[in-house]
């Protein structure tokens, strides 16, 4: 198991998928490699991003391997992010699979059918607070004392945002 890990984390996806489907583990197919992606805790989750990102099967089996009913939203997101690191610092690489992630904690929770696209304006606000927080190079946090005395940074960052959300959905 370790050997076939680390050769999808060197050579990428498909070769750990061919090793693990040569001994029985998963399936050569798209639902296989979204099990392995899912299942397999000794991947790098810069490749499980990395490949999400690039086939849309393979994120649409993914997502829909995943749980999402009853369950908050940010602890939904982080059970997301635990098992997938997404590359690029733009919101064209999150923006699919955040449309993903959306469609798939809407079906798991019916309540939210009507906000679907409140859901996805949640999901980028979560995401930017949490970059805001736990990113070392942003100089000026997002707490209640800098939006109370600079406020222009604050609505800086909501209309950024808001920008965001129009152009991704």
């Amino acid at each position: 198991m370790r050997y076939g890990a680390a050769v999808a984390n060197a050579r990428g996806i498909t070769s750990g998928v061919d090793h693990f489907s040569t001994f029985g583990f998963v399936q050569s197919t798209p639902q296989g490699e979204a099990e392995l992606l899912d299942n397999c805790v000794l991947l790098n989750k810069a490749v499980v991003g990395r490949r999400l990102v690039e086939n849309e099967e393979v994120l649409n089996l993914f997502m829909r391997r995943q749980k999402f009913g009853d369950i908050f939203l940010a602890d939904a997101l982080r059970n997301l992010f635990a098992k997938a690191v997404f590359p690029g610092h733009s919101s064209l690489s999150i923006s699919p699979v955040l449309r993903k992630f959306v469609h798939k904690y809407v079906d798991d929770n019916p309540r939210l059918a009507e906000q679907r696209q409140h859901v996805h304006v949640l999901c980028y606000s979560l995401i930017l607070l949490s970059v805001d927080l736990y990113n070392p190079h942003v100089c000026v946090c997002m707490r209640l004392g800098v939006s109370l005395s600079e406020p222009q940074v604050c609505m800086h960052r909501i209309l950024c945002l808001l920008a965001l959300v129009r152009w991704a959905w």
